[in-house]
């Protein structure tokens, strides 16, 4: 069932403390595609998991100003109902995209049915000590 990541994604960037001297960077990891506001699936879901806001809201909002890290299965193909690949929040990609779109500038990395996610070996961390 598609989760609601994107509420999360605004809630974070407008009540954490964030330092006024570096890139705000937000990591999404999830097993699923997402919900947004604008998606068709009447009856699928809860109404209560709905995402009160789009996609591209969140990557308007972040654009310039934070930075979206997104592992995450790899949806090549594209998504029935509107649901939202996660990948797009970060590379632009997915969603059967061959060419970026608008995004936050952070990478995607594919998730498999591993145990665990370890940041350290994807290289995500010595990314994010770059930007910090």
């Amino acid at each position: 069932m598609p989760e609601n990541p994107l509420d999360a994604i605004m809630y974070a960037w407008n009540n954490f403390s964030w330092s006024s001297d570096n890139d705000r960077i937000i990591i999404v990891i999830t097993d699923i595609y997402a919900h947004q506001s604008t998606d068709t699936s009447e009856g699928s879901c809860p109404g209560d998991n709905r995402c009160t806001i789009s996609g591209e809201a969140v990557i308007n909002e972040l654009s310039g100003n934070g930075i979206i890290y997104a592992i995450s299965p790899d949806f090549t193909s594209i998504l029935d109902d509107g649901f939202l690949d996660v990948r797009r929040l970060a590379d632009g990609l997915g969603e059967g995209r061959t060419t970026p779109l608008s995004n936050t500038g952070g990478k995607w990395y594919e998730y498999t049915n591993i145990p665990a996610v370890d940041l350290v070996s994807i290289g995500l961390v010595d990314e994010i000590l770059e930007n910090y």
